[in-house]
């Protein structure tokens, strides 16, 4: 029985020549001098170059095209919520409601803050006065005081030693302690500003 032999797969398409009058002139000098492999890559290097410039340049008009029909789209529903809000922009339509936001958001957080001390004083059968998420207003309240008195004390009475001339000087406002004993030779320095800290408030604001 005489087979049929496969028909040879088709030869694929030859690239047509580059013309070497429209590339680069030293694009053009590197294929006449290269030798013939070296000047065929060449070619397909410069016409794959060609290829993903041409392919960028058509997405980028994609993409301002895209962005103008954005900001046309934009314009127009601004302009149309203007119309139907009565002239107020989106930005004064949101600034107009951020103070109730913020009032509802604080109305929750004490609803949250109450709810929170009556499960635990339920759970530690104490009284809702009586627990440490209370009685710690106190001692922050005691705190904030002592640091704005030591806030009110001025720093050349703070500092009543020797060091406070060298404090002084060019603004250092360091001064060194000593650690350990006299002959230790060891000295911590302590950086203490003229202006004082501000006062930290860690509880909830009455």
């Amino acid at each position: 029985v005489n087979a049929k032999k496969p028909k040879p797969a088709p030869p694929p398409d030859s690239e047509p020549e580059l013309d070497l009058n429209t590339v680069p002139a030293d694009v053009a000098e590197a294929i006449r001098t290269a030798p013939p492999e070296a000047a065929t890559a060449l070619a397909t290097a410069y016409r794959e170059r060609v290829k993903t410039r041409e392919d960028a340049s058509v997405t980028g008009d994609t993409l301002r095209m895209s962005m103008t029909g954005l900001k046309n789209t934009f314009a127009i529903n601004t302009a149309n919520f203007a119309q139907t809000s009565g002239g107020t922009s989106i930005a004064d339509w949101r600034l107009g409601g951020k103070d109730e936001r913020s009032l509802e958001k604080f109305n929750q957080y004490n609803k949250d803050w109450e709810r929170s001390r009556e499960t635990l004083s339920i759970r530690s059968n104490k009284a809702t006065s009586d627990l440490a998420m209370e009685r710690h207003t106190m001692h922050r309240k005691k705190i904030e005081t002592l640091q704005h008195i030591d806030n009110a004390i001025p720093a050349d009475q703070q500092q009543m030693s020797s060091d406070m001339w060298k404090m002084t000087l060019r603004n250092n406002w360091h001064r060194s302690v000593p650690v350990g004993n006299i002959f230790s030779g060891l000295f911590c320095n302590i950086h203490e500003p003229l202006i004082p800290k501000e006062v930290t408030m860690i509880r909830r604001p009455e």
